[in-house]
């Protein structure tokens, strides 16, 4: 989802989709979705919905998948999902002492 707001609504619905993001993530991290359907209730959306954030997701790069056997999204590795912007922190190097 890339996104160009034309309007404070635009810009509205965006921070919704944001807040979708993470409440999804959570659950999903917490390996406590449910089914599609019981999910989208969770979160009160249609399955539609839920479908196309966990595409979005994947397109990022969100490694998730349906367990059957704890009935839920889970992620197949270690992690969360972010949006937004990271500062890179660089640990120092020592000189060189010809410098």
């Amino acid at each position: 989802m890339f996104y160009k707001f034309a309007s404070d609504k635009d810009l509205m619905g965006f921070d919704k989709d944001i807040e979708r993001f993470r409440r999804l993530d959570q659950l999903i991290r917490l390996e406590s979705t449910g089914s599609p359907r019981e999910l989208a209730e969770k979160m009160n959306v249609s399955e539609r919905k839920i479908y196309g954030c966990l595409e979005s997701m994947k397109m990022m790069g969100a490694p998730i998948h349906y367990n059957r056997h704890r009935q839920s999204y889970v992620y197949g590795k270690k992690g969360k999902f972010q949006l937004g912007f990271e500062e890179f922190r660089f640990v120092s190097q020592p000189r060189d002492a010809s410098d």
